[in-house]
């Protein structure tokens, strides 16, 4: 029997834009490292911004894309 277009082979599966045991346990991960060195990073990205502002913004810029959804993926 084929798939007809937009649905899955099992419609009791994990909803669409959940995310998987691994992603949930990385972004945990991520937030935790995160966290636990935000005096590092900002001193850091002081220094670049010395030396570059505008890679500085680039990479805070960067760094948001781990915190804030893009406004597409918002509903």
């Amino acid at each position: 029997m084929p798939f007809k277009k937009g649905r899955s082979g099992n419609p009791k599966g994990r909803p669409q834009g959940s995310l998987s045991k691994e992603n949930k346990l990385l972004r945990e991960v991520y937030k935790k490292v995160i966290n636990s060195n935000l005096k590092n990073i900002n001193s850091w990205l002081l220094q670049v911004a010395d030396d570059n502002p505008a890679m500085a913004l680039k990479i805070v810029l960067k760094m948001s894309d781990y915190v804030l959804p893009k406004l597409s993926r918002v509903r």
